[in-house]
Order: C-alpha cells, then structure tokens, then sequence
C-alpha cells in the first residue's frame, strides 16, 4: 500500500511539472562540505566544531518554462563532527547517501549568469559512522546502534549558472534526533551542515 502510495504521488508529481518542462538536465555534482552537530542539552566541557568533507553525486534538474524548476539529486554525502574536551580530542565521521528534493526560483534568465534561490527536504541513509578519539581503538558507531540509521532535514540556499556549469551554496539542516537513545534524560543530537557544490550538466 505504502509503495503505490508513493509511486502514484511521484507520477503525480512529474506530470505536474512535465508539462511545463523547457529543458531537463542530467548532471554530476560534487563539491565541499563543512558538517557539524547541535546538541541539547550540551554536554558540560564538550566542544563540537565543524568538520571538513565532501559531497559526490548525480543530480537531475527539470527546469520549468517560467521561474520555477524542480530537481532531485542523489549524493554520497560526508557529515559528522570533531571534538575536544581536557584531555583529549576526536571526531565523529558519519556517511550518508543523501536524496534531496528541491525547488528552484530562478531569479534572472537569459544568455549571462542566472541567479536562483532553492530549498526543499532531504532524506538520508547510514552508510557508516565512526568515532575516533586520539590513543584510543576507533568505535563503529553503526554496528554499535549508537545512531538512526535514517535522517532527514530541510535544505535551502542559492546559486549561479553559467553555460553547463552550476555554482551554489546551501544550508542543509538536519531534523531528526540521530542519537538512537530517545529515553528521558538523553541528549538531542542533530545533524547540520554547509555545502558548496559545482555541477556539471551533460
């Protein structure tokens, strides 16, 4: 039932968009990412700070005969964070593949760099996770069950393209608790993340 709900709901949406469609493009993107968590309560002499990865992935862009467009990616995404307290220092690194669904407003157009503004949802899937605390054995976070296997957030920021070439920056801001303890007491822990991507369209 759940799957032909689901696929009656993206046939729904195509033939939506389809017949507005100027132009469909399939593209590679890829490009930097500078992850982090949120935690609540924060745990007392903790500090979390922002951790350096990438993303990597295909994306497919419908873009409409007016200001609206719409695409839908699927990316290898690396998000986490580092850590340090008295004594010692470490990071949490945890992978995803990642699906994010996302408007566009296109807010120039014609033959010169074109503006835009996007946001949509993501959801993402544990691929793995690992902590590694300096002098200490690395910990599976995954096989341990310390983190949900799924996540998904809101993604909003903006871009340029020029020609076969997209340059854009986004907030990617995650909404559930990945923090696989939900008793009473137990912190919140979310995903945050800042990207800069390039595509390239075929």
């Amino acid at each position: 039932m759940i799957r032909k709900l689901a696929a009656t709901l993206i046939v729904g949406l195509f033939a939506t968009v389809a017949p507005l469609t100027a132009q469909v493009g399939i593209g590679l993107v890829g490009g930097y990412v500078g992850a982090n968590i949120s935690e609540d309560p924060v745990t007392t002499g903790l500090t979390w700070s922002s951790k350096t990865g990438f993303a990597a992935g295909v994306s497919l862009n419908l873009l409409s005969s007016g200001n609206i467009g719409f695409g839908l990616e699927g990316l290898y995404v690396q998000k986490g964070a580092n850590a340090s307290a008295a004594g010692f220092s470490g990071s949490e690194k945890v992978n995803y593949i990642e699906i994010p669904v996302l408007l566009r407003y296109n807010l120039t157009s014609g033959k010169g760099p074109n503006f835009f503004l996007t946001a949509g949802g993501s959801y993402s899937t544990l691929m793995s996770c690992t902590q590694v605390v300096a002098g200490q054995a690395d910990v599976d976070c995954k096989t341990a069950s310390d983190i949900e296997s799924s996540d998904y957030g809101v993604v909003f920021g903006a871009g340029v393209t020029s020609g076969k070439l997209t340059l854009s920056g986004r907030y990617d801001m995650g909404m559930k608790n990945i923090n696989s303890d939900h008793s009473v007491g137990q912190h919140v822990v979310k995903n945050r993340a800042i990207m800069a991507l390039l595509s390239i369209h075929m």
